[in-house]
């Protein structure tokens, strides 16, 4: 698969923390919100954390430059 080399200074280590961190940020909040606006009533209990989750996963994996899935 398409690896990404381990960052070799503690510099790059920062850099790639703290893209995973605004990408999960940024993932999270739109993964809510389309868990939101896909459910309705008493589905929102559980679609908007799912969405959240799953966007926030999506988005520290884009955020550093890799695929959106982890496989």
């Amino acid at each position: 698969p398409n690896r990404q080399p381990m960052p070799t200074t503690w510099e790059e280590a920062q850099a790639l923390q703290q893209r995973c961190s605004i990408g999960r940020l940024v993932g999270g909040v739109i993964g809510g919100g389309l868990g939101y606006a896909a459910s309705r009533d008493d589905g929102r209990t559980w679609a908007v954390p799912l969405g959240a989750l799953l966007g926030s996963q999506v988005g520290c994996n884009a955020g550093q430059g890799r695929g959106p899935l982890p496989w």
